[in-house]
Parts: structure tokens; sequence; C-alpha cells
């Protein structure tokens, strides 16, 4: 753990500060007093507030964090008479390494007058701008202003901790027990969360991207394969009809088969004529069998001496019997004579059925016309086998192409170690961010029982029969005999050791936990609220303190009766309008 070493702050035009520099040494162990002296307003230096005393304070926190801790604004901290040319510069050491922050204001008209520079080890390390610059101040530092104002320097006038709110106090606490360390981890992570949820969107949008790519080119691979077989399969198709076709004329007689054609044509006229003629007899005989039937019908009537189509009597019966017999005969032998030439003519048509059939057996080509087609193709068919065997499949290189594409793998390795990541940082950021997080508890545990302890040492030394403790919940119990008080129920003295106890506590925890610090700036702790009793106990603790740790502790104080007691004195003289500083030892 690096100490921080102050060597010394400088003055010029700083607040009652005048133009001659001043120097005030910060790295004197052991205890130093100051007091001061008007000499304004008698000679004898009575009344001796508003001299500078604070001033020292006040350019320290300045110098640091580029406010002042009285609530002054920035140019009203230029000296009021000479109005221009401020300047304070602080050096300190972090080990082997010397650092000086200087801080300008008015050096020259508006804002190019306002300045700020950090020196490491001599040279200009500056940033490019101020706030970047008191960024990297405090981070050297390593202490934020908050804790800083109360516990390497305290302000007496500053109101109690324990009169803050209580997240103002949670604030203070944490910030004091590294708890805002983890805060500043879980900013961190949060931002290393965010970035690598980022990384793992760009990657999936990536693999996203890279499967679409994928998949189209699959698709566009079958259907290249697609076109290429149905290519071959037509060709097949194509190529094998040409050569049944050229099987068809080699093994063809066109001769032949024009003969059995021609043959075919004329079994076909025959037959066509005789079916004609059989459907002519039939219908002969089926006119003859109902000019019998009707006859027969008559001829019934009449011999009942009746007419046949009125039924009534009929005087001339038998000449007309007569008459219809013969002509019955005549329709029957008709009958007889058409039903033998119908015979005849069946036998004739299944003849020619039967030649119909051994004909079309004999016939190759079906049809006249797919004759006349193969003779003219006959001269064209083998050129046409041959550019079709000789032909190259069209599809076949764009396939061929899409097959060596080499596209880039998909690979889940990146996205899967990156979301392992995720779930691990989210973790960590839970543990870090949950109030009933172990890790939060590990530091309370850590650092509680020892600012309880240093705590408790204070309040003792200082005489103070009161109990302060504070709880895992970062608030403070105050008891007294076993019975549970507010720090409203203490009187001001009480107040003032309690406040006195905690700076010094919460200091205790600050050098244990983060930086150790060799000075002390105490601003009128001795002057509210101590008697005599209280003020000489509060005395007898510090310098105890400041020779343990081996600190340089300045003690701003009206009362100049303890000037002997403490290692030395500084006083600050002001005269005519402007403060001086003239050491004792």
């Amino acid at each position: 753990m690096a100490a921080i070493h102050f060597h010394k702050i400088s003055l010029r035009n700083f607040l009652s500060y005048g133009n001659n520099l001043t120097v005030i040494e910060l790295d004197k162990p052991g205890t130093t007093l100051i007091v001061g002296e008007n000499l304004d307003s008698t000679s004898h230096g009575v009344g001796a507030n508003g001299v500078g005393k604070t001033t020292i304070i006040n350019a320290i926190t300045y110098a640091l964090y580029d406010k002042p801790i009285s609530d002054i604004s920035k140019d009203k901290l230029v000296n009021n008479i000479n109005e221009k040319n401020m300047e304070v510069s602080i050096e300190f050491s972090i080990e082997d390494t010397e650092y000086t922050i200087k801080r300008t204001r008015k050096m020259k008209a508006g804002a190019a007058g306002n300045n700020v520079y950090l020196f490491v080890n001599g040279e200009d390390k500056t940033l490019d701008s101020a706030t970047n610059t008191n960024n990297k101040i405090e981070e050297i530092i390593g202490i934020p202003y908050e804790l800083f104002v109360r516990i390497v320097v305290y302000f007496a006038s500053h109101k109690p901790f324990l009169d803050l709110p209580k997240a103002d106090q949670t604030i203070i606490f944490e910030r004091l027990v590294g708890l805002t360390m983890l805060s500043d981890k879980a900013t961190d992570l949060k931002g290393l969360i965010k970035e690598i949820e980022m990384h793992i969107q760009i990657k999936k949008t990536k693999l996203d991207m890279l499967v679409k790519e994928h998949e189209r080119h699959n698709i566009q691979l079958s259907n290249a394969k697609d076109r290429m077989d149905r290519w071959e399969e037509n060709q097949k198709i194509e190529l094998q009809t040409l050569l049944d076709q050229r099987d068809v004329i080699e093994n063809t007689n066109f001769d032949q088969q024009q003969t059995l054609h021609d043959e075919l044509v004329i079994i076909n006229e025959q037959l066509t004529h005789q079916v004609g003629l059989s459907e002519k007899i039939n219908q002969r005989i089926r006119e003859y069998k109902r000019s019998l039937d009707k006859e027969q019908k008559e001829l019934v009537h009449l011999k009942d001496n009746k007419c046949p189509y009125c039924l009534q009597q009929y005087g001339d019966a038998e000449q007309k019997i007569e008459t219809l017999e013969e002509h019955v005969l005549e329709l029957d032998e008709n009958i007889t004579t058409n039903t033998e030439e119908l015979t005849k003519i069946s036998d004739i048509i299944d003849e020619l059925e039967i030649a119909k059939r051994d004909v079309a057996k004999l016939i190759t080509v079906p049809s006249l016309k797919e004759l006349n087609a193969l003779r003219t193709q006959a001269n064209t068919l083998e050129a046409k086998i041959d550019t079709l065997e000789k032909s190259t499949n069209p599809h076949i290189d764009s396939y061929q192409e899409l097959l060596v594409v080499d596209l880039e793998e998909i690979v889940y390795d990146e996205v899967n170690l990156l979301t392992k990541e995720l779930k691990h940082q989210t973790f960590l950021l839970k543990l870090l961010t949950k109030k009933d997080s172990f890790v939060r508890k590990e530091l309370l545990n850590k650092y509680i029982p020892y600012l309880n302890s240093q705590l408790h040492y204070y309040l003792q030394e200082l005489g103070l029969p009161h109990h302060v403790v504070f709880t895992h919940e970062m608030t403070a119990n105050i008891s007294q005999f076993g019975k549970e008080l507010d720090f409203g129920n203490l009187s001001a003295g009480q107040k003032a050791r309690v406040n006195l106890a905690l700076s010094l506590a919460f200091s205790d925890v600050l050098q244990r936990l983060h930086t150790k610090i060799n000075i002390c700036l105490l601003d009128e702790v001795l002057d509210f609220g101590l008697d005599a009793i209280g003020a000489k106990a509060a005395i007898r603790l510090l310098k105890q303190r400041a020779k343990d740790k081996d600190q340089s502790m300045f003690i701003i104080s009206h009362r100049d009766e303890i000037g002997h007691v403490l290692d030395r004195t500084m006083i600050i003289q002001m005269s005519k309008g402007f403060s001086y500083i003239n050491e004792q030892t």
C-alpha cells in the first residue's frame, strides 16, 4: 500500500495572501499549532479571525481537487486587492514518484488565464483538458474529495457526519470501506457486459448472415444439380427415342410396309362396303317382317269376315284373303332370300376381318404418315444421334463452380465463449450490486469491527462514556449505560468528541485500506464544544497519534494557551490586508 507524502504548499495572491510567494512546509512530523494575529485591528494582534489560517486548508483542497473546503467560488479565491496572478501549487510523492500540481487563475484575461498543470518527476503530464487532468489527479491521490475533507483535513464547522442524511452517510461510508470500489467495478462490468453483448450481437448477426449464405448456396447448388440431372434425363429420353426410330428404320421394309398399308386400305374399303350392304339388307328384312306381321293380322280378321281396320263386318272378304295370302307368301320368300344373302355377306365380313388382322400383324409402322416421316428422317437421324451423343451438359460448369465455392465455415465457438463470459460477468455484477452479496458482507466484516474498535478507543481517550457502534447496515447506534440514544441527545461537547473520534477512526480505516498519508489538518476542533478537560484530552490524544503515526499534524485554534503543549507554533499575521506566516519552534 503506497503512502502519500506531502511536502509543501505554495501560495501567491490566494485569498488573503499577497503577491509574495508564501511556502508552507507540510512535512513536519509532530504537532503544529496554527494561531492568528490581526495587526490591522490592534498592534497586539487581538482579534485573530479572518487572518488566513483556514486559507491553508482551502489551498490544499483547491490544489488537489479544484475546489476549496469553504463555500467560495473559484474566481473569489483570487486576492481581492491584487485581483490577478493567483497561483497555488502543492508538492507530494508516492513511493519514488514526485508530483507537483499547480493551479492558476487570472494570469491573463479570460479563460486562458485559468489553468491546471500536472508534473510527474519534473515532466509536464498535463492532459488535454482541465476535467481530464482533474480526474487524473484524483486517480493518483486515490481518495475522493468527500473523504479527504472529513479525514485528512477536519473542518469543525462542517456538518457532523451523524447529522447528514442517511443516504449521504451511506455514500461516505461506502467510499471509506471500499464499497464504492465495488460500484466502480460494477460500472466497469456494465461497460464490459455491454461490450460483450455488442460483440455477441455482431457475431450472431455475422453468423446469421453466414447461415443464410450457406442456405442460399445450398439452394443454388440443389437447383443447379436438378437442372443438370434434368438435362441428362431429357437427353437420355430424346436419344433413346432417336435410337428406337433408327431401329425401326433399320428393321423396316418400306415397300412391304407400303404394300401392306395399301392392302389394309383396300380391306378397310371392302369392309366398309360389305358392312353397308349388311345394314341395307337388315333394314329390308326388318321392313319385310313388319309388313308380314301386319298382313298376317289382317288375314286373321278377314277370316272372321271383319274389316281388319274397323273390325266391322266385311262383305268381300274372300277375294281380299286370297290377295293377302299371295302377298304373305311373297314376303316370306323375300325374307328368306335376303337372310341367305345376309349370311353370305357376314361370311365375307369375317373373312375381311381376318385378312385385316393378318395384314395389321405384319405392319410395324402404325400409319402411312409415320412411314413417310421415317423415310424423311432416315437421312438426318444419324446426324441427330451423333449430335446428341457428343453434346455436353451445359449446366455442369455452373454446378462445378458452385461446388468449389469456399464459404466461410459456420463456427459458434466464439459466440459460445462470449456467452459463457457474459454469464460469468453478469454473475459477478450481481455479486457487486446486490446488497446482501457475500462480497459486500466480506468487506464490511473486514473493516467494521476495526472501525468500531478504533472508535471505541478514541471515545475512551476523549473521556466520553458513550458507545458508538456501526452496524453492517452502515448505520451508527449510540448508547449509554445500555440505553439507545440519538445523536441529537448529545450535548455540544459530547458531539464534538464523537465527531473528532469519528474523524480519527475513519482516518485509520482509510489508511489501513487505501493509503497512508503523512499530514492531518484540524480546523478549530478544540474550540467548539470542548471544555478545558475535553480540550486537554483531545490534545493528549492528537499528540500521541501524531507520534505513533509519524504524522505532521496542524491544529488551527484560538486557544493560545495550548501553544506550549504542542511541538511548535505557526502564527498567521494579518497586516495591511495581507497574510504572512511567522513560524516559531
